[in-house]
């Protein structure tokens, strides 16, 4: 009887290690990233919500990296850049999405050398250890002379912008479309928008004005482009 009420007990602490486990990755923990954009940022970062806890009430540990030894990286913990890959911290919310959003993120800049580089990093609470994951980066560089572009390369965005958002060369369907301030935040999305010829016309959100950036999902890859909103 005492055995069992020992396995019992053991259970119902683990059940309730598990359940304070906040993390949560809305787009997975492992980062491939094949590109020819000699220049990155926004496509390299890892988010994760962290539940019931905040931002600062975590901290990250590099693990490992294997950098090219042509490329230039730094790293941006939480909005917080820094001019090399430190080796441990803690999240900040001053620069963040929001309170209950972390991520890490790369400038990264290859300057034509095609190669690759992996990065390890590991995320915890620091209140309590057990809530934590590790964030691998696997990043991809092949100049783009080198390779065949695909179809949706010749996108553009017809700037500034005033009322309508007008994407031109759309030669594929898109699946989403999300328009995200400079830091990143999702200001507006629009689903499975339709094209009109190789045109997609989105209004542009009444009070947005500013330098933004446009991300379209297309045959599940992304493409970013910049769009500078003006009111009228």
């Amino acid at each position: 009887m005492r055995r069992f009420q020992l396995i019992f007990a053991y259970f119902i602490l683990s059940s309730v290690g598990f359940a304070s486990a906040q993390i949560k990755f809305p787009n997975g923990n492992v980062l491939n990233l094949y590109t020819a954009n000699n220049l990155m940022y926004l496509e390299t970062r890892i988010i994760f919500n962290t539940g019931k806890y905040k931002a600062d009430d975590y901290r990250w540990e590099k693990i490992s990296d294997s950098l090219h030894n042509k490329w230039f990286v730094t790293a941006c913990f939480n909005g917080d850049c820094r001019n090399d890959l430190l080796q441990s911290g803690n999240f900040m919310s001053d620069f963040g999405l929001n309170d209950t959003t972390c991520f890490i993120a790369f400038h990264v800049e290859t300057f034509g050398f095609n190669g690759s580089s992996v990065i390890k990093y590991k995320v915890y609470n620091k209140n309590n250890p057990s809530d934590s994951a590790h964030l691998i980066y696997n990043i991809h560089y092949t100049d783009e002379a080198a390779i065949q572009k695909p179809a949706h390369a010749q996108i553009r965005i017809v700037n500034p912008v005033r009322n309508v958002i007008s994407i031109l060369n759309v030669n594929e369907p898109i699946e989403e479309v999300i328009l995200m301030d400079y830091q990143g935040k999702e200001v507006a999305k629009w689903n499975t928008p339709t094209p009109i010829g190789n045109t997609l016309l989105l209004e542009k959100p009444v009070s947005l004005n500013g330098l933004c950036l446009l991300k379209l999902k297309i045959n599940g890859g992304e493409v970013i482009r910049k769009v500078l909103l003006q009111n009228n």
